[in-house]
């Protein structure tokens, strides 16, 4: 079960190892919290292309490594562009869960808005 609050957004990211691309599953809260995705685009493509760029690029080579390290958790803030074109700070906060073959296959997270802390 997914609980969501106003300041809150649970989502889940499920990887797809074989073509090494990510699919992102969105909750509907969540799918407010950062506005409606135009058509076309996926909800992954659209989510990172919102994060403020120098937040983007290295939220991404962190995923990689903590991928090649075989960790199993992360924690990370980024600015995003919400849906008003305001900047707000975001903390996200993963579990990366293994096969028994030590593939990941399934990204659980929760976003939080910590711009006014």
């Amino acid at each position: 079960m997914i609980t969501i609050n106003r300041r809150k957004s649970s989502y889940l990211q499920k990887i797809l190892n074989e073509n090494n691309q990510y699919t992102l599953y969105i909750a509907e809260k969540y799918n407010e919290l950062i506005s409606n995705k135009p058509e076309g685009k996926s909800n992954y493509e659209y989510f990172v292309e919102r994060i403020e760029e120098a937040d983007r690029n290295k939220g991404l080579k962190l995923i990689e490594k903590i991928l090649a390290d075989k960790k199993t958790s992360m924690i990370s803030e980024l600015k995003f562009l919400n849906p008003k074109n305001q900047w707000i700070v975001l903390l996200n906060r993963q579990t990366i869960l293994y096969d028994q073959q030590g593939n990941p296959y399934r990204i659980l997270g929760v976003l939080q808005d910590i711009t006014e802390q």
